[in-house]
């Protein structure tokens, strides 16, 4: 033993050190917290407010993008599949083209 650098027994304990320093921070990043941000807190106003209450008679349309599905449309819109289908009587999901336009609610 005599001789031995002892960089040879710390090195592992630092590698050690780091792993969970890391891990410690990845989880505490990645934890829900249940309170918002103030820079992401929303505020009402009175525009927005005014034209939330406003119903528009024009329907929600979505335009079809290069690569997309029906059920990856009808994920991110927040419908379900079979109303998508059911208010585009005319679609075909197996053939989508990129600038079509595809009715979401009535």
């Amino acid at each position: 033993m005599v001789g031995r650098n002892p960089a040879r027994f710390l090195a592992p304990i630092a590698l050690i050190a780091f792993a969970f320093a890391l891990y410690s921070v990845v989880k505490d990043d990645e934890a829900p917290t249940g309170s918002t941000p103030a820079s992401q807190t929303a505020t009402a106003t009175p525009s927005a407010t005014a034209t939330k209450k406003k119903k528009s008679s024009k329907p929600k349309t979505y335009t079809v993008k290069a690569g997309d599905t029906a059920s990856g449309i009808a994920e991110e819109a927040g419908v379900d599949l079979e109303t998508l289908m059911a208010l585009n009587p005319e679609l075909d999901p197996a053939s989508l083209s990129p600038g079509q336009k595809i009715r979401l609610e009535e």
